[in-house]
């Protein structure tokens, strides 16, 4: 959901003339291998909700060797569940604190679809951070920051379109000079480590080959659950959302953005824009047409 942060990828896709399929989470969850003939998969906007069948599809595309480009935020954050029909959806939310029910019980945490937990995919067995690199920490509101340049240096930033970027240079502006990071935005599971003593992460241990290439930084953003006493960070962390390029050891390859915003901002902002055309490129998506 969100339109501005779907609309405007399909926008930036024409523009430059990329040939494309619109896959919705339904059809996903209905053929969890509907994927395994494309060169990429993008997931965009605020892809919030996602059923197991979904999630173990893209997990299997990627280990036969597929790739990912992931523009979204508070991504892969609720369970849901189908009926046969794939016409209802369920959720099932606990913990005020995440925007579930205050009050719900630990019994309505269950699906009556399939039997199984609901509530958050990191706790039932599914977290966002294991497959693709980055989990949500939490949310900001209006205010939306930019992107900084953390490895100048990286491939991405250099083939085969050259961006002129320094270590620390801001990137990721909206044609009204908001950035590219607000509402929800999500970082590695070593970022979220250091921003809280919470118990419930004890022993989690980050994936090897995790490569942040940006990242947005705010003392003002409010953390999710994970944080002590629900909004405050601990040892200073101040970092929001982050930028990775991933090799999977499982197989497969991540370029994640971490935050809503970041189509809205690609459609805008130049720097950005060449990155994500690196990415694509470098995952052998080249445009079909330009200005189609």
């Amino acid at each position: 959901h969100l339109l501005r942060g779907e609309r405007f990828l399909h926008l930036w896709l024409d523009k430059l003339g990329y040939e494309y399929d619109v896959i919705t989470d339904r059809d996903l969850d209905r053929n969890p291998e509907v994927l395994k003939e494309y060169k990429a998969v993008l997931v965009n906007g605020h892809s919030e909700y996602w059923s197991a069948r979904a999630y173990d599809g893209l997990d299997d595309y990627l280990k036969a060797g597929g790739a990912a480009v992931v523009m979204s935020g508070n991504t892969m954050f609720w369970r849901v569940s189908f009926d046969e029909t794939g016409e209802v959806m369920e959720c099932r939310k606990f913990g005020g604190g995440i925007g579930g029910r205050k009050l719900a019980k630990v019994g309505e945490l269950y699906h009556s679809h399939d039997f199984k937990r609901g509530s958050l995919m990191r706790f039932c067995g599914y977290p966002a951070w294991k497959l693709i690199g980055l989990e949500c920490i939490g949310w900001g509101g209006g205010n939306f920051a930019n992107y900084q340049v953390d490895a100048p240096d990286h491939f991405l930033f250099d083939t085969p379109n050259r961006i002129n970027l320094k270590r620390g240079d801001p990137f990721g502006f909206t044609n009204t000079n908001k950035g590219a990071v607000g509402h929800e935005y999500d970082v590695r599971l070593s970022t979220l480590l250091r921003a809280t003593k919470n118990p419930a992460l004890k022993g989690l241990v980050e994936p090897e080959g995790i490569f942040t290439i940006a990242s947005s930084r705010s003392e003002r953003r409010v953390l999710d659950f994970n944080a002590e006493g629900h909004g405050k960070r601990v040892g200073g962390e101040t970092t929001i959302a982050e930028i990775i390029y991933w090799e999977r050891p499982e197989g497969g390859r991540v370029f994640h953005t971490g935050s809503i915003a970041t189509a809205w901002s690609m459609y805008y902002d130049r720097n950005l824009s060449a990155l994500i055309q690196n990415v694509l490129h470098h995952f052998r998506v080249e445009p079909v047409s330009y200005g189609k």
